[in-house]
């Protein structure tokens, strides 16, 4: 079983528990699980699939989670870059050939 396919069980089997606590919101494990899969469809649209990479700069927020998820789904591999990072070049995309979005 990987991480999505455990995201999905635990949403079948607790859709209306809270997956996700944020700024004094919740967002329970059904909703969680349908974003996932909407976002997984639009990234796919645009290419996202088994063996993709796909830098993902945000701080900790549900849409991090979000993204994280729908990445996997579609066989991707998700490269986290800490929004944070204060110098000029960040390593990880000075080493970037090309990106694409």
């Amino acid at each position: 079983m990987n991480i999505v396919e455990l995201l999905e069980s635990t949403a079948s089997r607790l859709p209306n528990e809270p997956a996700i606590h944020f700024r004094g919101s919740s967002v329970n494990y059904r909703d969680l699980l349908d974003s996932v899969y909407a976002f997984a469809a639009g990234l796919k649209e645009h290419g996202v699939k088994n063996g993709t990479k796909v830098a993902l700069m945000m701080t900790n927020r549900p849409e991090y989670i979000i993204s994280y998820f729908a990445v996997l789904a579609n066989g991707g591999t998700v490269v986290p870059i800490n929004p944070t990072f204060k110098e000029k070049k960040h390593p990880i995309l000075s080493m970037t050939q090309s990106l694409s979005y």
